[in-house]
């Protein structure tokens, strides 16, 4: 690898020490420019959340969680990346997988409120439907794939107007407004990524491929 350029990277680790440690080596190392690292960790993400964007370090260094979690914020993700020109991942990143199915749109109905829960009902239409068109056919043990599809201004009027109620804190339970949050993250994945169908769930995750495809580096 050529770091002897201009190029900014954005490195992922598998944990917060590993992280920290590559940020030392850098620092003692005379090859590079003394102050040109950073590790972003829990214990100073708070101090750096908000002002991603303005780090010009050569080298960012983050753990796979935290890798993760950026996967599924686009602000912060697009924060982050501003200006890098390379991704590395040193080792194999497990995503987590988001699962929908009936019983998990029957606890978001109950959750939101009434003035919400028919535009629920329309983003949701194309996974019900599916679902219910597979057990009518006894599709119940296969697997397979399928790509859902829906007017991005369905989806975009949903996600603000439950934006919203949760700044008005319509929705007042922090574990309900945390389900919440997490369920219109997943909706955008379900809508912009391959599904996978059994047994009544429709599951998918965030490859995080969309995260600097440019030059992407798995070492």
């Amino acid at each position: 690898m050529d770091w002897d350029n201009e190029q900014k990277f954005l490195i992922v680790k598998r944990f917060n020490d590993e992280s920290n440690k590559s940020m030392d080596y850098v620092e003692i190392n005379s090859q590079f420019v003394k102050g040109s690292a950073l590790a972003i960790t829990h214990e100073n993400w708070s101090e750096y959340r908000y002002k991603i964007d303005y780090i010009h370090k050569t080298f960012i260094y983050i753990s796979q969680q935290r890798y993760i979690s950026l996967c599924e914020n686009e602000e912060l993700r697009e924060a982050i990346t501003k200006g890098r020109d390379t991704l590395i991942i040193d080792e194999k990143i497990n995503f987590p997988v988001y699962t929908y199915n009936d019983k998990r749109y029957t606890e978001i109905f109950k959750i939101l409120p009434n003035g919400l829960r028919t535009s629920l009902t329309e983003v949701c239409k194309k996974f019900n439907e599916f679902i219910d068109f597979q057990k009518s056919i006894k599709h119940t043990d296969k697997v397979f794939t399928h790509k859902f599809k829906i007017h991005p201004a369905t989806l975009r009027n949903f996600i603000n107007d439950v934006q919203v109620a949760l700044d008005n804190f319509t929705i007042k339970d922090t574990v309900d407004r945390n389900k919440i949050i997490d369920f219109t993250n997943e909706l955008k994945l379900f809508y912009s990524s391959q599904c996978v169908y059994n047994s009544g769930n429709i599951s998918t995750h965030n490859s995080g491929s969309s995260f600097l495809h440019n030059r992407l580096i798995y070492l």
